[in-house]
């Protein structure tokens, strides 16, 4: 990888999506050149994946990175049977956020949303994300399975989505975003569709 390849790469995309495939999967440490290669030349936003196991990973990628890197955890994950406590590592992020002055307030609580959802009679939600080549995807759930998306406990097969996972890891949780929660305009008045992006 070269500042040549990012600058002619970057003229075509919004962010990258960089995976370490030395050490990716193995929850063995971080590679810290490329982290440290990545902050420095950082002039789109950049996702760093790959070996992140501890929470000193997520420190050393800060630091490498220049504060400029996002990172996705897999495997190393207490929900994927790894060490990381999936609670601990939100929490770390928010105390993060928020000590860098990026906390904000979300423009619906989850209480909005079940209200909404009762009072205009949406009967079904599709929770849409992209797989790596900008291809929409979604998953429809009904109105009664809204508290279990909300709780970011809807599972799907994430090997089946172009670069997402590998086989071994495929057992992957959707996580909406609230803050993009709208009711379609063209659904019929009873029994409105409604949407989240992940």
């Amino acid at each position: 990888m070269t500042n040549e390849l990012l600058e002619k790469l970057s003229s075509r995309c919004s962010e990258f999506l960089v995976h370490a495939v030395d050490v990716e999967g193995k929850s063995g440490g971080i590679e810290k050149p490329l982290a440290q290669f990545l902050g420095d030349w950082g002039k789109i936003p950049i996702t760093y994946a790959g070996g992140v196991h501890s929470f000193k990973d997520l420190e050393e990628i800060s630091q490498l990175g220049r504060n400029r890197l996002n990172v996705t955890i897999g495997s190393a994950l207490d929900l994927f049977g790894g060490p990381m406590s999936y609670e601990q590592v939100l929490t770390y992020i928010s105390k993060c956020n928020a000590e860098k002055g990026e906390k904000y307030m979300s423009r619906y609580t989850k209480e909005d949303i079940f209200k909404i959802v009762e009072e205009e009679d949406v009967e079904f939600i599709r929770l849409q994300f992209t797989d790596i080549f900008g291809t929409l995807k979604n998953v429809a759930i009904t109105s009664s399975q809204l508290e279990k998306a909300l709780n970011n406990k809807c599972m799907f097969d994430g090997s089946a989505i172009d670069g997402f996972a590998r086989i071994e890891e495929s057992d992957m949780y959707l996580y909406p975003d609230l803050d993009t929660f709208t009711i379609f305009p063209w659904r019929p008045a009873a029994g409105k569709s409604s949407t989240y992006y992940l």
